[in-house]
């Protein structure tokens, strides 16, 4: 067969793989394999032509790499024209080249701040832009409960597979399971089980307190101490004991750990396949398998503990040794998720929330006249009932949510009906909170931080279905009530003891313009000063 011969088998071959195989189905988990299954046959090939076949090496080798860029161009050009001509989402405006690849989606959040290159679409796109050859970006709060409401039927998105091998409830993806598994949190997240966890969280925010008062009148680095914090608590209500970087004024390595390997994996995050392919090289998952070890370390410390006090990990436990079915790869994927997210999302919060109340000291009275004009102005119940508290948590959670660019979900086979517009079935589709939560249409002076629309001027809050900080349905945030419990007790904590203000030099340029988004937030640094009150 001549050369052209077998450079156009190669092309048809590369045609026939996109149509018979990769037009279908997913493919995420197979990347490492078919990786190496490419290596292996561009081996088998250029040995082919050298050996049987007895041309040089250097021609073995030009032959071979012919053959390979027949098979791939014609394979990328076949996706390419399906998705920008034949796709069943080309009818939707959106970046040329994000209807080609989702890679060009990747480069563009390599500074890993999705959430505002997502914003910016809004701009110039509108409510609904193509942001990957089967991706829908939707800013219409209207598609909020299509979506995620209880009655929802679409289903979670492959990017929810990225912590394979193992399984954990928040990133399951058959439903059935994951409601099985979700009754078994909610136990752990009952106001009886917060009613136990409450004097834990106070401990450790006087822990927080007294750390301030050492540092008084002097600029504090409140990024890194509310990170120290909320790592503490969900580290005793996971395993049983602290990391003691709230006591110490430092971080542990673990911490430092999660941090990395979330900043080098996150911006691969919109690419599944690349993701697992990557997670699949030694040097990229080193710190993510030292985490995993340290993890499981815990977890086996912890099951051998007596149960002096209840934490979150004991009902998982419990739960493990009555049923066989939630087997160590539960509890320990569990476990590996448990606490970044029940600490990250806190941490951001409350950066954003005291960088409001020092630049707006007038909110910063008016919270503390509400403390203490309280009964009790220290205990959960009590806090959960200050309007103006809670407003301020609520204005920071809508001003930059924990998780700005959303959740991933997959349409259901027929398709979803939001409000009069069809979105085609088995489409991934995503509503990112970070622009729903400013949107004028939903939130009167959107970009504003006004905690009095949650209270006295309720006119100000035009539509609540955009605020989504823990998501809604059955996939919410498991811990909502907990993050929201240790949100209001730090928060009436730090402000009957100080009054806060930003550090000279800093006025927040350098937290707004370095957070970054790895899925979850990642503020960045903002220094405050803590001035005892008397």
């Amino acid at each position: 067969m001549s050369l052209p011969a077998q450079c156009t088998l190669s092309a048809a071959v590369g045609v026939l793989s996109h149509i018979c195989i990769f037009i279908r189905g997913e493919h995420h988990l197979r990347a490492p394999f078919l990786f190496r299954l490419y290596v292996f046959l561009a081996a088998t090939l250029f040995l082919s032509q050298n050996l049987i076949r007895s041309y040089n090496v250097r021609e073995a080798g030009y032959i071979s790499a012919l053959l390979i860029s027949s098979y791939a161009a014609a394979l990328f050009s076949s996706m390419a024209i399906y998705r920008v001509f034949f796709h069943r989402l080309r009818g939707f405006p959106g970046p040329p080249l994000a209807k080609v690849s989702k890679l060009w989606h990747m480069l563009k959040v390599l500074d890993a701040k999705q959430y505002l290159f997502l914003d910016a679409l809004r701009e110039q796109y509108g409510d609904y832009v193509r942001t990957g050859p089967n991706e829908l970006t939707i800013f219409d709060p209207r598609a909020v409960t299509a979506i995620h409401g209880p009655d929802s039927t679409c289903r979670k998105a492959d990017w929810y597979d990225n912590l394979k091998p193992l399984t954990a409830v928040n990133t399951i993806r058959v439903r059935s399971v994951h409601d099985k598994r979700r009754k078994i949190w909610d136990m752990g997240f009952s106001q009886k089980a917060l009613d136990v966890y409450e004097p834990r969280v106070l401990y450790y925010a006087e822990q927080l307190a007294t750390a301030l008062t050492a540092s008084e009148g002097k600029p504090v680095n409140v990024s890194a101490w509310f990170s120290y914090l909320a790592f503490d608590i969900m580290s005793d209500l996971s395993f049983g004991k602290p990391f003691h970087m709230v006591r110490d004024g430092k971080s542990h390595y673990v911490r430092d750990l999660l941090v990395k390997g979330i900043m080098v994996l996150g911006p691969l995050t919109p690419v599944p396949w690349l993701f697992h392919l990557a997670g699949s090289l030694p040097r990229m998952t080193k710190d993510w398998l030292a985490y995993r070890a340290w993890v499981l370390v815990q977890l086996k410390e912890r099951m051998q503990m007596e149960a002096e006090k209840s934490n979150v990990m004991s009902w998982l436990i419990k739960a493990s040794e009555d049923d066989d079915k939630w087997d160590m790869s539960w509890l320990e994927g569990d476990a590996v998720s448990m606490v970044v997210a029940g600490s990250e999302p806190e941490a951001s919060t409350l950066v954003f929330l005291f960088y409001y109340l020092a630049k707006l000291p007038g909110k910063q009275a008016k919270v503390r006249a509400e403390l203490e004009a309280a009964s009790f102005p220290t205990e959960a119940r009590t806090l959960q009932s200050l309007p103006t508290l809670n407003g301020c948590i609520y204005e920071a959670l809508r001003l930059h949510p924990p998780l700005p660019s959303g959740c991933l979900r997959i349409t259901p086979p027929e398709g979803l009906n939001i409000d009069g517009r069809f979105v085609p079935g088995n489409s991934t589709v995503l509503t990112p909170a970070y622009s729903l939560g400013r949107l004028e249409s939903c939130f009167e002076n959107a970009k504003e931080f006004v905690p009095e629309r949650w209270s006295e001027r309720p006119e100000m809050l035009r539509d609540k279905t955009a605020w989504i900080p823990f998501n809604i349905g059955h996939y919410a945030c498991v811990g909502r009530n907990l993050g929201l419990m240790e949100l209001r007790i730090v928060t009436a904590m730090l402000l009957r003891e100080f009054d806060i203000s930003l550090a000279p030099g800093d006025d927040g340029t350098e937290l707004l313009e370095d957070t970054r988004d790895a899925f979850a937030s990642a503020p960045g640094k903002l220094e405050l000063v803590f001035q005892a009150r008397q």
